[in-house]
């Protein structure tokens, strides 16, 4: 039988709003499947959002429910409602999908597709959430250390730290794009006239 702490309680009865709550009521679910008897406290998520999938944006935009929200509470939650996105309490990595944000067309992505993987993106980084791109985590860096965090050789304990590089990777990702659209020398990734 799970036994839940003071603070898991509360979450599960939505005192830490409907997002928490909801996400409980999915982890009891799979703790109760498991025979589980305890969650163990987490300080590091790292996993790939159901809005990383381009089939899942075009079924809930096709349902009525267009956005990253709709896929967080319907897919990722589980949930029968909307409910908006809070912000990452633990540090937390969006692993693998997407375009490399240098390298997007040399692999013949279209424009479109990595505007979409660019907003899908920083829909996460305001969530902080950061972007690592890799299904191996620990080699970027994402190596807990001590109860904080490494991150590019650095240890780190808030992961706000990260969003000014973040950002930048994301402009220079943008100007890129941009000024090859512009060219459209090569056609690759370039949206048809």
């Amino acid at each position: 039988m799970l036994t839940l702490t003071d603070s898991e309680k509360r979450m599960l009865d939505g005192r830490d709003g409907k997002a928490r709550q909801k996400a409980m009521e999915l982890l009891v679910r799979y703790a109760d499947a498991l025979g589980a008897e305890r969650f163990v406290d987490t300080r590091n998520v790292a996993g790939v959002p159901g809005s990383a999938n381009p089939f899942l944006q075009n079924y809930y935009k096709d349902k009525g429910a267009p956005g990253f929200d709709a896929i967080f509470s319907y897919f990722d939650l589980d949930a029968d409602e909307l409910i908006e996105v809070p912000q990452a309490v633990v540090p937390t990595y969006h692993l693998q999908g997407g375009a490399d944000p240098t390298g997007w067309q040399t692999l013949g992505v279209k424009v479109e597709v990595f505007r979409n993987y660019e907003e899908r993106e920083a829909f996460a980084a305001r969530h902080d959430v950061g972007i690592l791109k890799t299904c191996t985590p620990y080699l970027a860096g994402n190596v807990p250390a001590k109860g904080e965090h490494l991150v590019d050789g650095i240890v780190r304990g808030d992961l706000r730290q990260l969003r000014p590089r973040r950002a930048h990777q994301h402009r220079r990702a943008r100007e890129h794009q941009r000024g090859d659209a512009d060219r459209k020398d090569s056609g690759l990734g370039s949206a048809p006239d």
